[in-house]
């Protein structure tokens, strides 16, 4: 499996770090530099890694000890920060490994939440299609259609 498929299967976001590698990145989300966040990266041995960076020992040491219990294999360690491997196909360990890394997953749309979305852009373009029609004593140097600001009861 590559981090490509791995990152679609799971609804995540791809990106390449300073070298042109294929990584998913997690937090912290304002580092300068892509591999300079938590991230999973293809070790390229059929199993994926994951990097670590925390602020205090505390933070490594708990989250290094979580994720060997689930049956990471420790590859680097630091004081505060190192990497674990794990394999890709099983969920368990994918998913501890995103939840480890802070990664968020890309929000995927239904048709209906798209055709809602649809619907609501058109009805913002024309206030007529909202059922709203302009008063009879509207003359052509007024604000119509009502801005959102203002009632549109009035």
């Amino acid at each position: 499996m590559e981090v490509s498929q791995f990152a679609e299967r799971n609804h995540l976001k791809l990106r390449h770090d300073s070298c042109g590698d294929a990584i998913i990145p997690g937090k912290p989300h304002k580092a300068t530099r892509q591999e300079d966040r938590n991230h999973i990266y293809d070790n390229g041995d059929g199993r994926f890694g994951v990097f670590l960076t925390f602020p205090t020992v505390r933070g490594w040491n708990t989250r290094r000890e979580a994720a060997i219990a689930a049956g990471f294999t420790l590859n680097q360690n630091a004081q505060t920060e190192g990497t674990m491997l794990f394999n890709p196909d099983n969920d368990v360990q994918a998913q501890l490994a995103i939840r480890l890394a802070g990664i968020k997953k890309v929000r995927r749309s239904s048709l209906l939440q798209l055709a809602a979305i649809a619907k609501a852009r058109q009805s913002r373009r024309d206030p007529c299609a909202m059922g709203l029609q302009p008063p009879k004593n509207v003359s052509r140097h007024s604000r119509w259609p009502p801005s959102r600001t203002r009632d549109l009861d009035a």
